[in-house]
């Protein structure tokens, strides 16, 4: 069952702190981040940039997770930037991180125009995209699953009129990851990246995560689209 929840934090003044997410039950309740003492948060940042697809921007987003580093040093550590490659990301997932972060191309439709989930690795030989569907993803992190997934990818989160489930963020949560954070549409890097920096700014400062992407959608807004484009809701 998928579920929109849109629940006021607090009474006094409730747009501020309305949370909006899409929940899904569970079998088994996944777990939330547990650090023990003196642990670090953990964050693997997968960058899959194919040779046959458009430039993938992560620079501001390197800089953006490298000055929370700066600014929270004994709460969170970067590790090495992974390439978008399966063997890349399982050797980044042997190191256990909290927090997953993929950028790069999703897509809703393929070619022929038919519904798919998939995300777009980059083959280590050719340096080409290879569009694999939302199983080969969470296949993946079968080894080891992260607490929060992040997709900086279009159409990750995208749903179907016809297929119950549907879409690559769907499918890790069934994996029994407690968050995925994905986007529905496409939407700028620089939109992106403002929501990211926030988000993580809130999670470290201990807000839940449904608080904390609010915090996101509201940075968003308080950019250039000040509410006029869709993608503070995105």
């Amino acid at each position: 069952m998928v579920i929109y929840s849109l629940t006021p934090r607090r009474k006094a003044n409730p747009k501020k702190y309305v949370s909006l997410s899409r929940r899904r039950a569970q079998w088994i309740p996944a777990q939330p981040i547990r650090l023990g003492a003196g642990e670090k948060l953990r964050i693997a940042l997968v960058v899959s940039a194919p040779n046959n697809l458009a430039p993938v921007d992560y620079a501001t987003l390197e800089k953006n997770l490298e000055g929370l580093v700066t600014n929270f040093p004994e709460k969170v550590e970067l590790l090495p930037i992974s390439q978008g490659n399966p063997e890349a990301i399982n050797e980044v997932l042997e190191e256990k991180p909290h927090i997953l972060h993929f950028v790069g191309h999703g897509r809703a439709k393929n070619d022929e125009d038919e519904e798919v989930e998939e995300l777009a690795l980059t083959d280590p030989d050719l340096g080409d995209a290879i569009w694999v569907g939302a199983d080969f993803i969470s296949e993946l992190l079968n080894t080891h699953k992260p607490a929060l997934v992040m997709l900086q990818a279009c159409d990750s989160g995208t749903l179907s009129s016809k297929q119950p489930f549907f879409g690559v963020a769907s499918r890790i949560v069934q994996q029994n990851i407690p968050v995925v954070v994905a986007m529905q549409y496409e939407v700028t890097n620089a939109t992106a990246n403002r929501f990211s920096r926030k988000f993580y700014e809130e999670i470290l400062k201990g807000k839940p995560v449904d608080i904390a992407a609010q915090f996101g959608r509201r940075q968003i807004s308080l950019g250039a689209t000040l509410f006029n484009r869709r993608d503070f809701a995105t």
